[in-house]
């Protein structure tokens, strides 16, 4: 059995919205791009999928912005925290 899921994501490039969701790391990264719609929903859905896949959710001691997604030299995503909480799952 193949299941597929779809979820649909309401973008908003208003900075003080963004500054709530994501790091300044990654807003910096979104404005490399003249099309940055596609990287930001990227972004939210990998850090989405980081959680889930830690089935903790995000929730009172998880926040969005614990879990940064950044991106090397040949521009591959990594998940990056700073959250305690999150490193010791």
């Amino acid at each position: 059995m193949k299941v597929v899921g779809i979820d649909i994501l309401e973008i908003d490039q208003d900075e003080t919205k963004m500054s709530k969701m994501f790091t300044e790391n990654e807003i910096e990264y979104f404005n490399k791009f003249q099309h940055k719609t596609s990287h930001i929903a990227g972004t939210f859905c990998a850090k989405e999928a980081f959680v889930k896949a830690l089935k903790t959710g995000f929730n009172k001691d998880i926040f969005i912005k614990d879990v940064e997604v950044l991106h090397n030299e040949k521009g591959v995503p990594y998940i990056n925290t700073q959250n305690e909480k999150v490193k010791n799952l």
